[in-house]
């Protein structure tokens, strides 16, 4: 039964990256046209502070996290949701409770 999790975990990978290219051609055929696109990394959310932050540090704690954030300024009503978010995309991983890397 694992395997097969994993097997399927490997396929929905694969799948969301061949969304992704093709999203990116469709991009970049607006471009090409003169019209603009709007993707999350240029709205630069939350969700993409906190995958700098935990790229940098390797490993952190949710506390270290937090006060990495508010220390640049991040507001972090929402940073236990975003973390989930981050987890089944697949963005980051959690080895032990309230431990997060990439």
């Amino acid at each position: 039964m694992r395997a097969e999790i994993e097997a399927l975990r490997a396929e929905r990978k694969a799948l969301v990256a061949e969304q992704r290219k093709a999203l990116a051609a469709i991009d970049a055929k607006i471009r090409k046209l003169g019209g603009a696109t709007r993707t999350r990394a240029a709205r630069g959310g939350i969700g993409d502070k906190v995958l700098a932050v935990i790229k940098a540090a390797g490993r952190i704690t949710t506390k270290e996290l937090r006060a990495e954030l508010e220390s640049q300024g991040v507001a972090t009503s929402n940073l236990s949701q975003t973390l989930a978010y981050l987890k089944r995309q697949d963005l980051v991983k959690s080895p032990a409770r309230s431990v997060y890397s990439v």
